[in-house]
């Protein structure tokens, strides 16, 4: 099952998301641009809305995004508790990212992710658009 996380849920549900989330800030560069803290201050401005596959302790984070002629519903943002033994569900993940992204009458649906994904979103539809080339200014 999974739970949204918005204002109204924040206090309840985001405490069993974070282990998942802080792993990926942890480990990936996401880290130097948000905070667990930052992500609690947008979810309660509903900036972002955040989910979490209980039984597998699998969370993300989303936000939509507007464009003069697309409506973009980003995932920018998963981890999973690495204490939780449970595979990922990935049809229901992508079954609630669809749902999500039809509420907020996004065209397009939107995953930031490392080249892992490649393999594990391809069977659900998703193809690579073009690259992300980072470069850090001081």
């Amino acid at each position: 099952m999974i739970t949204a996380i918005s204002r109204a849920q924040i206090n309840d549900s985001l405490p069993r998301a974070i282990p998942g989330l802080q792993r990926t800030l942890n480990e990936t560069s996401l880290g130097s641009s948000w905070t667990i803290e930052d992500l609690a201050d947008h979810l309660v401005n509903y900036a972002v809305y955040a989910f979490l596959q209980e039984e597998s302790g699998f969370a993300g984070v989303i936000q939509v995004m507007e464009a003069p002629r697309s409506r973009n519903l980003n995932w920018f943002w998963a981890g999973k508790d690495p204490d939780n033994k449970t595979p990922i569900d990935f049809a229901e993940v992508d079954a609630f990212l669809v749902t999500a992204a039809q509420h907020f009458q996004c065209n397009k649906l939107v995953c930031d992710g490392r080249i892992g994904w490649e393999r594990i979103s391809k069977p659900y539809g998703y193809h690579e658009d073009g690259r992300v080339y980072v470069k850090t200014i001081e």
